[in-house]
């Protein structure tokens, strides 16, 4: 029984180890070590922490501020096209909804006039739909 036990404590303690300690070793080696460009991923000095990859490119950051300001003035159509022209790449599609929904949680009276021309729009609907969960 004493054997047992031992051996028990014995598979506890490397599982703690490796829970605890491994994880912060691997963590420390990355910071000093692992130089990103060397396999082709930007620098760190480059990437946003508020943001999943490197910051966009000039012209797609005028496109976005396009949108975003006329959308602000109640041009529904823009922004419906932004995010249909977006096609079926659905990363990319759901950043566009990110941007809208950041627009319209300032004043979404652009959604409600898409809303009311297109009403069977999904993209409209899926807008509105995240505004609601966001409020909510």
């Amino acid at each position: 029984m004493t054997l047992f036990l031992g051996a028990v404590l014995a598979v506890l303690l490397i599982g703690l180890h490796r829970v605890l300690i491994s994880p912060h070793r691997a963590a420390t080696w990355a910071a000093g070590h692992f130089v990103a460009t060397d396999f082709g991923l930007p620098p760190r000095e480059a990437l946003d922490p508020r943001r999943p990859g490197p910051p966009p490119a000039a012209h797609l950051r005028e496109e976005r501020q396009a949108v975003a300001d006329a959308a602000r003035q109640g041009n529904w159509k823009a922004a419906a096209r932004y995010l249909s022209e977006a096609g079926e790449d659905w990363d990319e599609r759901w950043t566009r909804l990110e941007l809208l929904q950041q627009v319209a949680q300032e004043d979404d009276a652009w959604v409600g006039a898409w809303r009311s021309a297109q009403p069977d729009n999904c993209d409209a609907v899926t807008l509105d739909a995240s505004l609601m969960v966001h409020r909510a």
